[in-house]
């Protein structure tokens, strides 16, 4: 009983002096133990806003096509790829939440063949989230874009299959990595070739 007392007393007494942060990284996140109460509601603020603002965005852009990268957990909602010139917001999936990446990439058709599309294009890998919630830096790095939105199946005209070579350098441009990506998507809407 004494003991029990005794680890009850420490406990209220000291652990509102110190800071106790844990090791582990996935406790960590909005509600950290670390910061006030005003900060985690100034975090969920921001955070809300963003995601406000990111479906504005896409409802603005009049989103086209959705693609699916499974082999790198990526989602893609685009604007008309058939045009010469559209937009590609990639959304990292599958991660915590600190660490979801977004990429907004401006993208140039090139040639166009009977069932399929060829473009480059180029773009910067955004870590809003973690910059909103960790303070990291907003800008992980650049990338450019080398693909094929290829439409095989005659049955099924909107589906497409998505081959991408994309390099990446880090915003310091101190190191880098060749990324490639192979998904599926769906065209909603305008000409398909």
């Amino acid at each position: 009983m004494k003991q029990l007392l005794a680890n009850s007393f420490f406990k209220n007494t000291f652990s509102r002096s110190f800071t106790f942060t844990s090791p582990c990284p996935l406790q960590r996140g909005i509600f950290s133990p670390r910061k006030s109460h005003f900060e985690s509601y100034k975090r969920i603020f921001w955070y809300l806003l963003f995601f406000i603002l990111l479906v504005k965005t896409i409802q603005n852009t009049n989103a086209q096509s959705v693609s699916y990268y499974p082999f790198n957990s990526q989602l893609s909602i685009a604007t008309n790829p058939t045009k010469v010139v559209w937009m590609d917001f990639r959304f990292q999936m599958n991660s915590f939440t600190a660490s979801l990446n977004t990429e907004p990439t401006l993208m140039v058709n090139l040639a166009y063949t009977g069932n399929a599309n060829f473009y480059v294009g180029g773009g910067a890998n955004l870590g809003i989230v973690g910059a909103i919630i960790d303070n990291r830096k907003l800008v992980n790095g650049y990338f450019g874009s080398f693909g094929v939105r290829a439409y095989p199946f005659k049955e099924a005209r909107k589906v497409s299959i998505n081959f991408e070579l994309s390099p990446y350098v880090e915003q310091d441009g101190q190191s880098g990595f060749f990324r490639a990506w192979l998904g599926v998507g769906y065209h909603f809407g305008g000409k398909n070739n």
